[in-house]
């Protein structure tokens, strides 16, 4: 009872910790009765002050992966009162903001946000993590590093969604910077952090209209736009004067100053062109001079984007450039950048011309790093096998591209959920036939459970079918090297004898007969006695040399496997008589038939031997039994006993003596007495 109150013990204290972590990130508050916690651990800090926190979480409903975002509340117990609750007000915004915004471009959120005593949560979209994460070298969270490919891809998605957000919306984001990029678990880099963002305050059939409050010395830095990040125009007034004389009109450009910020600390280690160290004087008074630091810094971008970055940190916002000439210009001209387009806008082209992109794709899956391969292609190529299924064998050779290069973990993880469906199509043909001539790499990177639930039901399956059975035989043998032995006796081997017994196709049989002959080694002894040997005496056309070649090769690999021990008995009686008549047909050549004939003389020779043995072995009991009755009959002295009468005789016969010096008189006598049966 002592260890068992141990043991309870334990287990309530687990659990309460564990309780009392999850109450810990999400303290009564709404959203932790809809979605679970799955780690305790955040999976990045965004926002102002990175105050947010992501948790990785799952919707209780639907078991829907998704983000949860938590704000403790007293994170923010070391501010002022007025300043904290400026800052809820702030934080609370931004979020509502978020929340009425629908784009791809930015980061969707599935559960709006919900106020406790003690937190703010709401839940979105899976992430990835934070793009402040990323180019922060002392962030907590494990570092990311991004390939040339997702940077410029990554930079290319900010600028659609801002002229998503200057057009569309009307809105002037305010705060780009790396807290306000977050990047969804498909590498998606969503624009996040609406706390400052300026709404259009003009009358609608007007031009839009934007103002803005310059940062407040009044208030904490936690509370404002980060001032490295923030343009020039909102210190045009030096922070002088009442409320209304800093109130500054901005335009969209205000953004593509902060994206070119952003640029910057991308290529220099997470440092922005000029850092202020939060200090609102020090911003005033070098908010005017960004061009002396422009030409130290410009040496760390990459040449294709130095001179747009050049313009983006002009300090006139009249000289930085449109959104629709940036994403133009040549540095986003690369392929693969183009590739990735060209996957998100799927859905808008014709399949003719999907088709051809299909096929060019392989060419250029090596050029791209594994995790935009599993996070942003795999999902992609998902989705379209999903919706366009004729798409299928143009999309599977890229799917099974990618399968080859991943490890297990992540063929399990990422692209088996998605080729499992595939494997189930019946039509196009294609489609089985590039899993079959592709199943060993398959096998290397599947499971067991995989293995037995997926590829053996989609071989099984193609055994059936004329046109694929030939490829299905010549994957078999690596196929039953992986799989337990009663399935491949049930579900397998049953499909192959069917093929070799009732197929018209010479060379379908041939290769059936080779398959087994591969799988040998996977049977036990008594499967291929009783199953698999018999069935080469009931083939059909076995005057064919094809198929008795085919028949000597199994009966040679059976004779020649250590455990399979063929007994003399089966031989001599089930196999001899089935292999001499083969040596008579006509179609066999002379190199042929010295095989057929040497495996002959070597069974014969086996079921010889073995039988000699026998023999010998049962001469040896036999002498071992005279010898005993030899041993038997001599008297305690040494002398050999008189001849007695051992019994009396039967009535109706002769009367017999036994000698105890001649045993054989003994045996002679026992046959005449079978001879003379008793009189009644």
């Amino acid at each position: 009872m002592d260890v068992l109150s141990r043991l309870r013990a334990s287990v309530q204290a687990t659990v309460s910790t564990t309780v009392s972590q999850i109450s810990h990130a999400l303290p009564g508050n709404p959203v932790f009765r809809e979605y679970d916690i799955v780690s305790q651990t955040p999976i990045c800090s965004a926002g102002p002050g990175l105050f947010w926190k992501a948790y990785a979480a799952k919707k209780k409903s639907t078991s829907q992966d998704a983000a949860v975002f938590v704000l403790e509340k007293k994170c923010l117990d070391p501010f002022s009162k007025r300043d904290k609750e400026f800052m809820i007000e702030l934080l609370k915004k931004g979020i509502i903001q978020l929340t009425r915004l629908r784009h791809p471009g930015v980061l969707t959120v599935q559960h709006p946000l919900e106020d406790s005593r003690e937190s703010l949560a709401f839940a979105t979209e899976p992430v990835m993590t934070c793009l402040a994460d990323v180019i922060d070298d002392q962030s907590s969270v494990d570092k990311i590093d991004f390939s040339p490919v997702e940077i410029k891809y990554g930079l290319y998605q900010l600028c659609n969604s801002l002229m998503f957000l200057h057009r569309e919306a009307k809105i002037v984001h305010g705060n780009i910077s790396p807290n306000s990029i977050v990047i969804d678990a498909k590498g998606t880099w969503k624009l996040f952090g609406f706390d400052f963002c300026c709404l259009n305050s003009s009358p609608a059939g007007q031009s839009p209209l934007w103002n803005a409050k310059e940062p407040d010395r009044d208030l904490a830095v936690a509370a404002q736009p980060n001032l490295d990040y923030l343009a020039p125009e909102f210190g045009r007034n030096k922070g002088i004067g009442s409320v209304q004389e800093t109130n500054v009109s901005i335009s969209p450009s205000v953004d593509l100053y902060s994206l070119g910020c952003l640029i910057v600390s991308l290529f220099n280690e997470g440092k922005p062109p000029v850092s202020y160290d939060d200090d609102f004087e020090m911003f005033y008074k070098r908010v005017g001079m960004i061009n002396i630091a422009t030409s130290r810094i410009l040496s760390s971008i990459p040449e294709g984007i130095r001179d747009l970055v050049y313009s983006l940190l002009s300090t006139h916002p009249e000289q930085r450039p449109e959104l629709d000439f940036i994403t133009q210009i040549n540095y986003f001209e690369d392929p693969c950048v183009k590739t990735l387009i060209y996957l998100d806008t799927l859905f808008q082209r014709e399949n003719l011309h999907k088709s051809q992109f299909f096929r060019s794709l392989p060419d250029l899956l090596p050029q791209f790093s594994t995790r935009i391969k599993l996070c942003r292609i795999v999902p992609c190529l998902d989705i379209e096998c999903k919706g366009t299924p004729a798409m299928v064998p143009f999309i599977l050779p890229s799917l099974i591209s990618i399968a080859k290069e991943v490890s297990s973990d992540e063929y399990d993880k990422f692209m088996l959920p998605g080729l499992r469906g595939l494997m189930k199509m019946t039509e196009p043909v294609q489609v089985s036939l590039l899993f079959l001539k592709n199943l060993e790499s398959l096998l290397d990177k599947s499971s067991i459970d995989s293995v037995k639930c997926d590829l053996t039901p989609l071989v099984a399956r193609c055994l059936d079918q004329p046109s694929l059975a030939e490829a299905c035989l010549a994957a078999l043998p690596k196929l039953s090297s992986k799989l337990d032995f009663p399935i491949l006796r049930s579900t397998l081997l049953p499909k192959i004898k069917k093929l070799c017994m009732d197929s018209d196709n010479l060379s379908l049989r041939v290769q059936g007969l080779l398959s087994l002959a591969k799988i040998l080694d996977h049977l036990d002894k008594w499967t291929v006695l009783d199953e698999v040997l018999p069935l080469l005496n009931q083939l059909p056309g076995k005057n064919q040399s094809a198929i008795i070649m085919a028949c000597v090769g199994i009966y040679r690999l059976a004779f020649e496997q250590p455990k399979l021990g063929i007994p003399k008995e089966y031989l001599a009686t089930k196999v001899l008589p089935a292999l001499w008549p083969m040596t008579v047909e006509p179609g066999l050549n002379l190199v042929q038939l010295e095989a057929l004939i040497q495996l002959i003389r070597d069974m014969s020779s086996k079921v010889e031997t073995a039988q000699k043995l026998t023999l010998k072995s049962s001469m040896d009991i036999s002498l071992e039994h005279k010898k005993i009755l030899d041993e038997t009959f001599k008297a305690p002295n040494g002398l050999v006993q008189k001849p007695e009468t051992i019994s009396k005789p039967l009535r109706g016969t002769t009367t017999t003596t036994l000698s105890a010096k001649d045993p054989s008189t003994i045996m002679a006598t026992a046959g005449q007495t079978l001879e003379n049966p008793m009189r009644g």
